[in-house]
């Protein structure tokens, strides 16, 4: 492949992750703080006091954040996530904790 091809490539896939970004940025964030999701994640992490080094405490994690994102929607609805997905994900999440604690119990 020759460089010009590439950056064709590269390109298109920058200008995907912009309209993504910003497709998302009403599920995730907010027009005031574009980092609100990720400051919620370490209040959350450093509350808990998980290490996310382990995988035990990312599922621990994953679920806590899913049941956060869903208690705080309010009359809102998420535009690229709907609820029923996120509640599929809390149910996936516990069982993937459950099999990990069960494996590291072994």
């Amino acid at each position: 492949m020759e460089m010009t091809e590439f950056m064709m490539y590269v390109m298109t896939l920058f200008s995907d992750a912009d309209k993504m970004l910003k497709m998302k940025n009403s599920d995730y964030a907010n027009g005031t703080d574009v980092f609100k999701n990720l400051n919620e994640t370490s209040e959350i992490v450093r509350a808990m006091g998980l290490d996310l080094r382990k995988r035990e405490h990312i599922a621990l994690y994953e679920i806590v954040k899913k049941v956060n994102r869903l208690v705080n929607l309010g009359d809102s609805k998420p535009k690229n996530e709907s609820v029923r997905d996120s509640c599929l994900d809390i149910i996936n999440f516990a069982v993937l904790y459950y099999g990990m604690m069960s494996e590291v119990e072994k």
